[in-house]
């Protein structure tokens, strides 16, 4: 991430990856065949750099923008992104199940 001034306003740019959820935030400029490149958000008159990044953290967290960003630095095969699926299901129902007493 990289906070710039330009002509006295701030600037904080993040680049994005191109497997983020599309029009998922107003604050994305369009890359080519329309996958968001980077999200771009403008300091608001009066707003200090720590409000700013505060604001940028929050829209980054919200789109899990980083979590996918690490779940893509590794591959992993269809077979096993179906066995996590699997086990995640199993995880779930143990513990409805728990919840519910049964």
């Amino acid at each position: 991430m990289c906070v710039q001034q330009h002509r006295g306003i701030g600037f904080a740019f993040v680049p994005l990856p191109p497997y983020t959820k599309k029009n998922s935030a107003s604050f994305r400029e369009g890359g080519e065949r329309g996958n968001p490149t980077r999200m771009k958000i403008d300091r608001r008159d009066g707003e200090s750099i720590e409000q700013l990044l505060r604001r940028f953290n929050k829209i980054v967290v919200a789109e899990r923008i980083t979590k996918t960003y690490r779940e893509k630095m590794q591959f992993v095969s269809k077979s096993e992104q179906r066995k996590e699926k699997r086990r995640r299901a199993e995880r779930n129902r143990r513990k409805k199940m728990a919840q519910t007493g049964h």
